[in-house]
């Protein structure tokens, strides 16, 4: 019978290999699709090959870069078969539109690896960009940025819905081939290259219509200014998606790389060898287009063609992520276990009490995301041990992949979740502490205070729903009044008692049960 059961739960699961052959990489992952429509990332990674770079006079891929890829996507292919029942998926854009040998190579993949190619337009790599950054970033309108090595698709998102989009042949690959960036970069290059920026920027038709937006930048480019931010600022943060700059510290990082030579590049942590050759041409680019769209603040993507590819496959088997983050968390709460019921409990009281309480909180309406991936995955660290859960909740919530946060506002959730009864400031905060925000430790506190009563109220007194109990504020007290059953249990022997302390210091008031 338990094998029967076993061999049922393996014949749901299907595993999908996704290739992205780029003008700069080739980069792969492998996910797990479970049959009740969830998912599980396994693994990823990339090999630069730059196929973009080199053409040789007949505007063809040369016979060595062929084989290089070859060889990769056998070593891809290869990581793919220790997983049970993997398709493949591969995609190719910029570096094989242009190849003139272009057929004969993805003929070739196949023959040799069994792995058909889809050769992309632009207009379907500008489509990717978007599927990965509707699923995958809490943003209702923006203009998405997908810099390659080849071409850069630029996508207007207008309230989640994808309005206009179009690709240009330029790229970081191109701009170093066609500019003197390698070294540092002098005035009269860089004059030339800002005026053939907002030459191709022209036939952004859309572009006026598009101010003021964020900007959502997929590619090497921002992801490598992003890894050097956090070394720079020691921020101890391990994810870039949906890391954050203001347009001017874009142009400050801009200013100090321009005049640097390539040896100095080198040296720079979180820059490598290979983008360093690359970084001072794209990243002016990027500068001009920031300042062309007016782009109120620009927000990295880690996910692109990739992820689209596999959330293009999910929307095609009717499913939508209208809500990142809640998208993200049911996974998480499905793969480990976690007794979802009692997590939704959890939230609907804190969130309960919030509303009553928001006249004394300082409240900013990011908070409401942030509590509410702490209250969902208040219990997580169980899944490691009910020993230091408290422990082990903060360091998977802050590791976990949260679609719709930034790194500080994970941070703050793995924060709120985890503050003890007695409302002692973790001591994990150290970990953190670099990247949050002043203030931060104060309105966590709060939260993780009124997260920490709705835990004692489900517990203990065994709180359905928020119309079990209500909450009023009044000459300097916080008056929590029970229904039903719940009325008569007793008060000064549970944890709620416990977090009076914790009123009067974060709050100002008294906490009393009526």
């Amino acid at each position: 019978m338990h094998d029967s059961v076993y061999s049922d739960e393996q014949a749901a699961i299907r595993h999908i290999g996704i290739m992205d052959i780029g003008s700069n990489s080739a980069r792969y992952m492998i996910a797990k699709l479970f049959a009740n429509r969830t998912f599980h990332m396994l693994d990823q990674g990339k090999e630069t090959i730059r196929l973009g770079a080199g053409y040789d006079e007949e505007g063809s891929i040369p016979n060595q870069k062929v084989d290089e890829l070859l060889s990769v996507i056998h070593r891809f292919k290869q990581l793919g078969s220790n997983y049970q029942r993997c398709e493949w998926i591969a995609v190719t854009t910029a570096a094989m539109r242009k190849a003139a040998n272009s057929e004969h190579i993805v003929r070739r993949i196949y023959e040799e690896t069994g792995i058909t190619v889809q050769m992309i337009s632009g207009d379907s790599e500008a489509y990717l960009d978007y599927v990965a950054v509707l699923s995958t970033v809490d943003v209702q309108d923006a203009v998405i940025m997908d810099m390659g090595g080849g071409s850069t698709e630029f996508i207007w998102m207008e309230n989640r819905q994808f309005k206009e989009s179009i690709s240009l042949p330029v790229g970081a690959l191109t701009i170093a081939e066609d500019y003197e960036v390698e070294d540092a970069l002098a005035a009269d290059t860089e004059t030339y290259l800002r005026s053939m920026t907002r030459y191709w920027l022209r036939h952004v038709h859309w572009l006026k219509e598009a101010q003021e937006l964020p900007l959502v930048a997929i590619g090497g480019t921002l992801r490598t200014l992003a890894k050097m931010d956090i070394d720079e600022r020691e921020y101890g943060v391990d994810s870039l998606h949906h890391y954050e700059f203001m347009p001017e510290e874009v142009e400050g990082w801009h200013q100090r790389i321009k005049g640097m030579d390539l040896e100095e590049k080198q040296a720079l942590p979180g820059l490598s060898k290979d983008r360093a050759a690359i970084l001072t041409g794209s990243l002016t680019f990027i500068d001009e287009c920031l300042l062309r769209f007016a782009s109120s603040k620009v927000m990295v993507s880690a996910k692109g063609v990739r992820e689209g590819v596999l959330f293009d496959m999910l929307r095609g088997e009717g499913i939508h992520i209208d809500h990142p983050l809640k998208f993200s968390i049911y996974h998480l709460q499905h793969r480990l276990g976690l007794n979802r019921k009692q997590a939704d409990r959890v939230w609907q009281l804190t969130d309960a009490l919030i509303h009553e309480l928001k006249p004394v909180l300082g409240w900013e309406e990011e908070w409401k995301r942030i509590v509410y991936a702490a209250a969902q995955l208040h219990d997580i660290g169980v899944s490691v041990s009910h020993m230091e859960r408290e422990r082990h909740t903060f360091y998977m919530i802050r590791h976990a992949e949260l679609y719709g946060l930034t790194p500080r506002q994970i941070a703050l959730s793995a924060l709120v979740a985890t503050m003890d009864f007695k409302h002692k400031v973790p001591r994990e905060w150290a970990a953190v502490e670099a990247i949050l925000q002043p203030g931060d430790q104060v309105m966590a506190a709060k939260m993780g205070l009124l997260m920490r009563l709705a835990l004692d109220l489900t517990r203990t007194y065994g709180c359905q729903v928020a119309e079990d109990m209500s909450c009023i504020v009044k000459d300097g007290e916080v008056v929590i009044t029970l229904q039903g059953a719940a009325a008569h249990m007793p008060w000064r022997a549970t944890e709620m008692y416990g977090l009076r302390a914790g009123f009067r210091r974060w709050l100002k008031r008294e906490l009393k049960l009526s």
